[in-house]
C-alpha cells in the first residue's frame, strides 16, 4: 500500500539500466516517483524518459550536472509546492527492500526529535533493537518531513558531489534534532566498485573510486571540518583518521595510484584557495 503524502527524489545520471530497478522496487510503496536528471547523455536520457513513462513518474531534466545537491534541492522544493509532507532521497543504484517505506514512516511518526530516518543496510535479524540513533544518514533510503528544511536548510550545493549528506546530517544534529536508523527495514545500496584484495594472507575488501571522486572526498572533508569541528569534535576526529586510511588503502590497492594522489592533491590545493563547485579536470 502506498504511503500517504511520501514523495521518492532519485537523482539520475547515465545509468538507466540501475535507475530502472530503483523505481522498480519503490514506486508502489510511495505516493509520488520523481526522477531529476543530472545532465545525463543523450543515449541515456532517451531511455530514462521511457522509464518515466512507464512507470508514471515525474522527471526533471536539468540538461547539464549541477551536482547532488542542486538536485536534491529542485526536488525538495517540488516537493513543498506540491504539498507533500515527507521527502525520501534516493541514488539511482540503491535498491529499497519490500515494505521499507512503510516501516521507515511508522517509526518516524513516533520518534519527536526526528530529524531523518534510513534503513540498515544489511538486515541484523540478532539485534534487539529496532529503532537507533546514529551520526549521520547517507542520501540514499533517507526519510525527512518537508518541515525540517524550513528548520536547517536545504542540501550544501557548493560540495557538488560527496559530504553533502555528511553536511545535511550535521545541520540536523546543530538544530537539536536527530538521524535514526531503523534497523528492520533494509536498502540494497552499492558503494563505489568493491574489490577483493589480497594483504599478505588475508582478503581484504577495497572500495577503489576514480581520482575524480576522490578529489571531492578530500576537498570537501575539509570544508565539512572548518565548518563543524568546534560543534562536533568527535565526528570531525574519526572522519579524519577514516581518510587517513583512505590514504594508507590507495597507496597499497589502488592500480590508479598516481593520478588518485594528483586529484587528491588538487583538491587540497582548490580547498585552501576557495574553490567549490564541479572540478576542472585539466592537468596541473
Amino acid at each position: 500500500m502506498k504511503q500517504s503524502y511520501v514523495i521518492a527524489i532519485i537523482i539520475s545520471f547515465n545509468d538507466p539500466t540501475s535507475l530502472e530497478e530503483t523505481i522498480k522496487a519503490l514506486h508502489y510503496q510511495v505516493d509520488s516517483v520523481l526522477v531529476i536528471d543530472n545532465g545525463s547523455e543523450v543515449h541515456s536520457l532517451v531511455r530514462i524518459e521511457a522509464l518515466a513513462s512507464l512507470f508514471k513518474t515525474n522527471l526533471i531534466k536539468l540538461n547539464q550536472n549541477f551536482g547532488i545537491g542542486y538536485a536534491l534541492n529542485v526536488g525538495v522544493n517540488y516537493a513543498i509546492q506540491s504539498g507533500y509532507k515527507w521527502v525520501l532521497t534516493m541514488d539511482q543504484d540503491s535498491i529499497a527492500t519490500e515494505d521499507m517505506v512503510e516501516g521507515l514512516l511508522k517509526h518516524a511518526k513516533c520518534i519527536p526529535d526526528l530529524g531523518s530516518i534510513s534503513p540498515s543496510f544489511c538486515l541484523n535479524l540478532q539485534n534487539s533493537k529496532i529503532i537507533e540513533k546514529v551520526e549521520y544518514s547517507i542520501t540514499s533510503g533517507n526519510l525527512v518531513p518537508i518541515s525540517l528544511y524550513k528548520k536547517v536548510g536545504f542540501y550544501n550545493e557548493d560540495y557538488f558531489i560527496d559530504a553533502v549528506d555528511f553536511d545535511f546530517s550535521l545541520k540536523i544534529r546543530r538544530a537539536g534534532l536527530n538521524n535514526y536508523r531503523y534497523l528492520n527495514g533494509r536498502l540494497i545500496h552499492r558503494l563505489g566498485n568493491s574489490i577483493n584484495k589480497k594483504f599478505f594472507f588475508l582478503n581484504y575488501l577495497y572500495v577503489e573510486h576514480s581520482p575524480i571522486r576522490r578529489y571531492y572526498i578530500f576537498r570537501n572533508h575539509f570544508y565539512l571540518i572548518k565548518t563543524y569541528y568546534k560543534e562536533f569534535p568527535f565526528f570531525c576526529c574519526i572522519k579524519s583518521i577514516y581518510l587517513l586510511k583512505m590514504l594508507i588503502e590507495i597507496a597499497v590497492f589502488d592500480s590508479n595510484k598516481k593520478e588518485n594522489f594528483r586529484f587528491i592533491k588538487k583538491g587540497i590545493n582548490d580547498y585552501l584557495f576557495g574553490i567549490y563547485g564541479k572540478v576542472n579536470d585539466e592537468k596541473k
